[in-house]
């Protein structure tokens, strides 16, 4: 009986401890063109974004631009060079956060690099005049 219960207080123990995903990628932008931040309302401009597995292997990532929807609206977004597969669209429920995917087609083929590599590329379109910030929304579960 002292058995029983002693496996049983540890399986309530392991089963009460979580595992977080760890996630070694980082995320940057860059500004691609106009070469200066300024744009005028109706004209476009890129933003990469560029992606640093710290050399860990990876099999996919996400990232979510928040930016200024009364200032900025997105046109498109392009697959850049790290990823097989793209895909791109708003969060639902969301004005002013884009989600941009990639991935690999199969697990035998992860990737890694210890570089700034292209993950894809934010076509901008400059609603109004004025400045607007970008950010990555890192929040797990948005």
């Amino acid at each position: 009986m002292k058995t029983l219960i002693t496996l049983l207080i540890i399986f309530l123990f392991a089963a009460s401890v979580s595992v977080n995903a760890v996630s070694a990628q980082t995320f940057k932008f860059q500004l691609a063109t106009p070469a200066t931040p300024a744009a005028v309302a109706g004209t476009d401009f890129d933003v990469k974004i560029l992606i640093n597995t710290a050399g860990k292997q990876t099999l996919g990532g996400d990232a979510i631009v928040v930016y200024d929807n009364n200032i900025l609206s997105i046109k498109t977004a392009q697959k850049g060079t790290f990823f097989e597969v793209f895909q791109d669209h708003t969060i639902g429920g969301s004005t002013n956060k884009y989600l941009l995917s990639a991935w690999q087609t199969t697990e035998v083929n992860p990737v890694g690099t210890a570089a700034e590599t292209l993950f894809g590329t934010v076509t901008f379109t400059a609603k109004t005049p004025g400045s607007a910030t970008l950010s990555f929304d890192c929040t797990s579960g948005s």
